[in-house]
């Protein structure tokens, strides 16, 4: 066997499984079901305010360490996910009258929670820092 087919056979089974697994997660954690509900149709807008390789948590297992990307528009929150993650994760415009912000006082981490009034079920969990950055944004933006 030659060294590329080597390299083929060993490297094309690891991308299908990657893929895979970014497109089980999407799922799992509802990203797939907020880009649904809020696609980001033109990615453009001006751009107020960015965060990058921001931690976040959705639901169960839906955990994204220093990969997604918040982008602050007039018109809501983007999110997106790093290049590596992408598959299964198109970008999303929250509308700032869909977000709802609420900082867990049962957390020793000082972590926020973020709900969507359209989709209950799905949250978002982030920090403190970024969490009140939002906050801020949106009390900026929705008045």
């Amino acid at each position: 066997m030659t060294e590329i087919n080597q390299f083929l056979f060993s490297a094309v089974p690891l991308l299908v499984f990657w893929l895979g697994l970014t497109f089980v997660i999407a799922k799992i954690s509802g990203w797939s079901t907020l880009a649904q509900k809020f696609p980001d149709k033109d990615g453009g807008g001006m751009v107020d305010s960015r965060k990058f390789f921001v931690s976040i948590r959705m639901r169960f297992l839906g955990n994204y360490k220093s990969s997604v990307f918040f982008e602050v528009l007039p018109q809501g929150l983007r999110m997106k996910v790093f290049l590596p993650l992408k598959f299964g994760h198109d970008d999303i415009l929250i509308p700032w009258d869909e977000l709802q912000v609420a900082q867990e006082t049962s957390s020793l981490l000082g972590m926020y929670k973020f709900t969507f009034k359209s989709l209950p079920e799905i949250y978002v969990r982030t920090y403190r820092n970024t969490g009140r950055w939002i906050a801020k944004h949106k009390l900026q933006y929705h008045i």
